[in-house]
């Protein structure tokens, strides 16, 4: 099971998306996380594509098969999980 997403990405992106993404531990196909998450595959289709506009996800075909897996920006984006960043100015 996929670790929760941090509520800050959560606030920012949505809980389902940031689940999607917090899900993504290694390359895997929409039907594999619609089962992880519990949701239709067409519902983690969806939210899949607006990730990859955003540059969070990226999609690899290996065959017949779509594999997702988080992008560089979006293992910066959950790897801050938890972490308070530190402001420039206070």
């Amino acid at each position: 099971m996929a670790a929760p997403p941090p509520d800050s990405l959560a606030a920012l992106i949505g809980r389902p998306k940031a689940a999607l993404l917090a899900a993504l531990d290694t390359p895997d196909t929409t039907a594999s996380l619609a089962r992880t998450l519990g949701v239709t595959p067409s519902a983690v289709s969806q939210h899949l594509s607006v990730l990859a506009a955003c540059g969070l996800v990226a999609r690899a075909r290996a065959g017949r098969t779509v594999l997702y897996a988080r992008s560089e920006l979006g293992e910066r984006v959950t790897a801050r999980q938890g972490s308070a960043e530190r402001r420039p100015w206070g």
